[in-house]
Formats: structure tokens, sequence, C-alpha cells
């Protein structure tokens, strides 16, 4: 792709900068490196979950049914509505369903009654869901902590910060 700029950005084969700047000089006050960092960040974005996919598909799991599960871990009752997991994944109610489906079929987590109102249902993690995510967590953590390990202390916390100020930036978009 060193040759042009398509829509559809292959992100494994980025634009070069002198492509980029070879670009943009036909629009007025663009930021060739902002739009390359933007791109580096979607491909590091990409990779990642292409990669830790991969993993979890070890386990019969997904990025999205993963962070169910972790969801329902680290919850203070240990049951959320299929509603808060859809919003605190910021995935549609429609998506969910399909997760706690599958889930459910491989029995990971169970659906309930809610114990104050048994219109609604309640999902947790049944007892062979938790020693999954037991078998999972420290391998997903150390993944996580040799990717990180191409920079400092220092340097995580600034990405961090970074990171939080284009979330911010993003999500003012919408």
């Amino acid at each position: 792709m060193s040759g042009g700029i398509a829509v559809g950005f292959n992100l494994r084969d980025l634009p070069t900068h002198e492509t980029l700047e070879a670009f943009v000089s036909r629009y007025q006050g663009i930021d060739v490196d902002a739009i390359e960092a933007f791109l580096l960040l979607i491909r590091a974005s990409y990779n990642t979950t292409a990669t830790f996919d991969v993993c979890f598909s070890h386990y019969g799991l997904s990025e999205g049914r993963f962070g169910v599960m972790m969801l329902l871990r680290t919850s203070s009752e240990g049951t959320l509505a299929p509603s808060e997991l859809a919003e605190r994944l910021n995935v549609t109610r429609g998506t969910i369903t399909g997760l706690l489906d599958g889930l459910e079929r491989t029995g990971l987590v169970v659906r309930q009654a809610n114990a104050e109102d048994r219109r609604m249902l309640t999902v947790c993690l049944t007892q062979k869901g938790r020693e999954l995510l037991e078998r999972v967590i420290p391998e997903h953590f150390q993944r996580i902590m040799r990717v990180m390990a191409v920079l400092s202390h220092e340097e995580r916390i600034q990405l961090a910060e970074m990171l939080r100020k284009i979330d911010v930036a993003v999500r003012d978009l919408q």
C-alpha cells in the first residue's frame, strides 16, 4: 500500500509517512503526524484483538465471552442483568443474548430469575465458568505484560494518560 491511499486501509501495510504527506498535501490544515499516529493506534488495536482472540479460542472463548465472564467475576454481587452487561460492554442487547446463549450452552454461565423481581433475569458464573477463568486470567495477564514490557514504567503511565485523552476525544465525536 506504499503507493497510494485506499478507503479500507490494509492494516498490515500502512502507507509510509511520505505517502501520507503526498496524499494529505491536497487538503488544508491536515497534520500528517496525527494521521500516522492514529493509523498506528488502529493497527495496534486490530493486531491486539486478533492475537488475543486466538488465545481465547484455545479455551472456547472470544473477546466478548471473556468480557462477559470478567464482568460477572468482578461484580460485587457476582450477578448482573443482561442489560447491565450490554451497557458495560457497549454492545447491543441482541449481542449480549448471543454471547449468553453460547456461554450458557457450554455451562459457563446460568441465567436465573432476579430475586427481587422475578420478571427480570440475572446472570452468574457457574463453578465451571469460575474454574475456567482461574486458568485463563493468569495466562491473559502474562500476555499483556509481555506486550507492555517493551515500554518502561514511565512510558506505560504516559501511554495510559494519552489513551485516556484519545478515548475522551473519540467519545466526544459521537
